[in-house]
């Protein structure tokens, strides 16, 4: 039960994420093509949590629409606020919007991230 209630919870922040940056209510020729990026703080998306449920709840959108592409990065634990900040503007000169930030650990590289289009990266 708990967890049926957890992937519930992350598709929700993630389409939430997703709603707000304009990937989810684009019309089907504009969302061709589109990169999501999952940046994890900590592990990847097979670490039950914040991060798993990241993955969880941007799945049936890639299932749906296979034109959909991921981006996926996971942070070292000695990376320092300018290395986590240069991964999000690396996955976003990659085509990445949105940009989903998972993790404790990201939230001041997600906050200093220059140079990444506003509006573009969702933090969870």
């Amino acid at each position: 039960m708990q967890k049926k209630t957890l992937r519930k919870l992350g598709a929700s922040l993630i389409a939430g994420a997703l709603v707000a940056t304009g990937l989810i209510a684009a019309a089907p020729a504009q969302a061709a093509g589109k990169t999501i990026g999952i940046a994890y703080s900590l592990g990847g998306r097979d670490v039950p949590g914040f991060n798993q449920l990241a993955y969880i709840g941007v799945k049936p959108l890639l299932d749906k629409d296979k034109s959909l592409k991921l981006i996926e990065s996971q942070d070292s634990p000695t990376a320092t606020d300018d290395q986590r900040a240069e991964r999000l503007r690396l996955m976003a000169s990659r085509g990445a919007n949105p940009i989903v930030v998972v993790g404790f650990t990201c939230n001041s590289s997600w906050q200093s991230c220059k140079g990444v289009p506003k509006g573009s990266m969702g933090h969870r």
